[in-house]
């Protein structure tokens, strides 16, 4: 017996994300309704995983590639930066300084990623030239 749905906390996100996000958690619930079994939810569980932490891992390729053009193209951003990483100018303006330490997380998970994709690829590349 699967459990009864609750909109619950996806209905609390829903205005927030943007449309075609809170399209797809709609989609997902009434996709994961119709699984029959407990075993076929969570296949479908697996899958939704998958995909949203390779749209995560696409972002943030892409905002460690931004990060590297600013700071090659930028001088001002360089040195925010740098900067920001070793904590010793003064914070004037917080909000500005949160979102840029946000940009900069996700940028700097962007090479591991890119290594992780591409090690695969390379494996797959090697194995099908040799």
């Amino acid at each position: 017996m699967h459990a009864s749905p609750d909109k619950g906390t996806a209905d609390e996100v829903l205005p927030v994300l943007k449309n075609d996000h809170a399209e797809r958690v709609n989609q997902l619930r009434d996709k994961i309704c119709t699984r029959e079994t407990d075993s076929d939810r969570y296949e479908l569980c697996v899958q939704i995983r998958d995909e949203l932490l390779w749209e995560s891992s696409e972002v943030q390729l892409l905002a460690a590639a931004c990060d590297h053009v600013m700071s090659t193209h930028c001088a001002e951003y360089k040195d925010r930066k740098l900067a920001r990483e070793k904590r010793s100018t003064k914070r004037t303006k917080l909000d500005e300084d949160a979102e840029w330490d946000r940009f900069l997380g996700v940028a700097e998970r962007g090479p591991e990623i890119k290594s992780q994709c591409l090690s695969p690829l390379k494996t797959v590349q090697y194995s099908t030239i040799y």
